[in-house]
């Protein structure tokens, strides 16, 4: 960010003209393509995030919202077992990492 400081002013510079700047600002933008294509600048300087859901991610959901309900005991042994798969996972690229140097 290119914000100038003069005083109690802060201000950045758009083309030719001094815009004041307010740091709660935010900017939010939507497209509907549905894979649209970004390059490594914008995705570097802003955050993506994709909203696109598929009637299998929303069975998925449901399911795991049922399960839930239903069979608490379940749904805590899933979660387990998903907290486990990311460690494992986390470590064998740990391990990965260590074996390449």
């Amino acid at each position: 960010k290119n914000i100038t400081v003069n005083g109690n002013r802060r201000f950045i510079k758009l083309g030719d003209k001094e815009v004041d700047w307010d740091s709660s600002f935010r900017l939010y933008m939507t497209t509907k393509l549905s894979n649209p294509h970004y390059t490594p600048e914008v995705f570097g300087k802003a955050s993506i995030i994709n909203f696109t859901v598929t009637q299998e991610g929303l069975q998925e959901q449901l399911l795991n919202v049922v399960v839930g309900h239903e069979r608490a005991d379940l749904e805590a042994q899933r979660l387990e077992l998903v907290e486990e798969v990311s460690k494992n996972k986390a470590e064998q690229k740990k391990l990965e990492d260590t074996l390449l140097k």
